[in-house]
């Protein structure tokens, strides 16, 4: 009977706990339509916010620097230029940025887009452009009949030469809605809110950057506003621009064919980046200088980082079979080499003053192992040296004005960066030699010198075993190391140099 009684005392209860709960459902639904909605409208607004400030701040900066262009003289301009765009104490990241850790998309090339060259730009226009030629304008649509004095713009744009209150919130429809067309094209173009800040404030009150995955927030980079014709006009952007990339030091990686894209494009294309598959974006015409600036025609020192760091931590590590290891490490060599020939665009068209060229090699050999593991990682790092042989001898004996200096980082190896320009050792007399070799560059890209062990010699595809590694780096290297950081024997006629084929032709 108890538990009868029990059962009906619960049934109330249960009834007005189960009308609670689902009154409690009901709310939480309508407060989470509620947010989605709210968070729809923030959005909303945070987009029209941004959009305004974008506009207001291209419009006040070109309004000021037409009046610098008007009023002041080259040598004054020069100076203004040089206080913003010029970096004397860091290098400037530009391409992919993987400067400061291991590149993570393996062997990933994307496919190269047709550009514009300097003998088909994009814009043909005279050049210097008129204050009335509609290029000149920073914004689509938008006129760029500016008045120099703050507070006042032209009739055209207001009916009236009055100046503008400003309290007043009206805005006209044709000024609405050229604010609406203002496009963000820029990574400098992204407006971060205040309740998008998540940086890190000490308590000095400096700003916490971690600069592994972008670049600090202060570096003058290639989308910088002050170097935009948006905010600059075409006249000042063209000035500051050519200083720019002549006066700093710029970085790049030999990944995603960051060098070619670089090199080969002019600034807009710099200004805008790349698609997330790695191929460049098309330029927005408000980007598009009368006259393009390339940086390859400007650049004075160039630091080109070589991406070997991540080799041993890509490679497959399941039932790897050492031919499958060799044949891994040809794959990964022949990607490397086909990012650095983009170097040859900047090898035709650079200027004629002098250039420096640091090649920087990034390595990181297992510090860890067996006997086994040590020698196949020797003969992993002099098959890096070979994959940027040919662009290091070329610009040392085939350029003139140019000063290369390459450059070992391996912390497993040194806590500080070793100078090997010493072992590039060749004469200019030995290079041509070295070049006339029938089938020498045909044959590039098949220079893998040195198999690891384990690979037998008719197996070595046109490369050595690794039993021959001493001879073949004091004959073709002068080195009785491979940790050598200069050439201590002359490199001589043989088995090893200046044929790198020879080894497939022995029993």
């Amino acid at each position: 009977m108890n538990g009868l009684n029990d059962l009906r005392l619960l049934q109330a209860p249960l009834r007005h706990m189960t009308a609670q709960s689902q009154s409690q459902h009901e709310k939480i639904a309508k407060l989470q339509r509620e947010l989605r909605e709210a968070t729809k409208e923030v959005r909303s607004a945070d987009l029209i916010y941004r959009k305004h400030v974008l506009y207001y701040a291209r419009k006040d900066c070109l309004q000021l620097a037409t009046m610098m262009h008007q009023k002041l003289p080259v040598e004054l301009r020069e100076l203004i230029y040089e206080l913003l765009c010029v970096e004397p104490d860091r290098p400037i990241a530009v391409g992919p940025y993987y400067h400061f850790r291991k590149y993570d998309r393996p062997l990933h090339d994307p496919r190269y887009r047709f550009v514009p060259t300097s003998r088909h730009p994009y814009v043909v226009s005279t050049w210097p452009l008129p204050r009335t030629d509609p290029a000149y304008a920073p914004h689509i649509g938008v006129s760029a009949n500016v008045d120099v004095e703050i507070g006042e713009v032209s009739d055209q744009q207001t009916g009236s030469s009055q100046p503008i209150d400003s309290n007043d919130t009206r805005m006209t429809s044709g000024l609405t809605e050229r604010v609406m067309e203002t496009i963000s094209s820029t990574p400098a173009d992204q407006l971060r809110l205040n309740h998008e800040d998540e940086d890190t404030i000490l308590p000095d009150g400096r700003i916490k950057e971690v600069h592994t995955h972008k670049p600090p927030s202060d570096m003058a980079l290639p989308y910088s506003h002050f170097l935009d014709p948006r905010y600059m006009g075409p006249e000042i952007a063209f000035e500051i621009q050519k200083m720019y990339y002549a006066r700093n030091t710029f970085s790049v990686c030999s990944v995603e064919q960051g060098i070619l894209y670089f090199l080969e494009r002019d600034s807009g294309y710099n200004m805008v980046g790349c698609n997330d598959d790695g191929t460049p974006k098309e330029v927005p015409k408000d980007l598009q200088l009368p006259l393009p600036v390339y940086p390859r025609e400007h650049i004075q020192n160039l630091q080109v980082r070589v991406k070997f760091e991540q080799f041993h931590s890509d490679m497959p590590k399941d039932d790897m079979t050492d031919y499958d290891k060799y044949a891994y490490e040809q794959r990964f060599l022949r990607f490397t080499e086909a990012n650095l020939r983009g170097l040859r665009v900047f090898l035709e068209h650079r200027h004629e003053h002098g250039i420096n060229v640091e090649f920087i090699i990034l390595t990181e050999f297992p510090i860890a192992g067996d006997v086994r593991t040590g020698l196949a990682a020797q003969c992993n790092y002099v098959n890096f040296l070979e994959c940027i042989r040919n662009p290091v001898y070329t610009m040392m004996h085939d350029c003139d004005h140019i000063s290369v200096k390459i450059t070992h980082y391996d912390e497993g190896i040194s806590a500080f960066p070793r100078d090997i320009t010493g072992i590039f050792g060749l004469t200019k007399e030995q290079w041509e030699h070295e070049k006339s070799v029938h089938g020498y560059f045909a044959e590039e890209m098949r220079r893998f010198h040195v198999a690891i062990p384990g690979i037998i010699e008719h197996k070595a595809l046109r490369g050595y075993p690794v039993s021959e590694l001493i001879p073949f780096l004091r004959q073709r290297w002068g080195m009785d190391s491979w940790l050598a950081t200069r050439a201590t024997h002359p490199v001589s006629d043989g088995r090893y140099w200046p044929e790198f084929f020879k080894a497939t032709s022995q029993e």
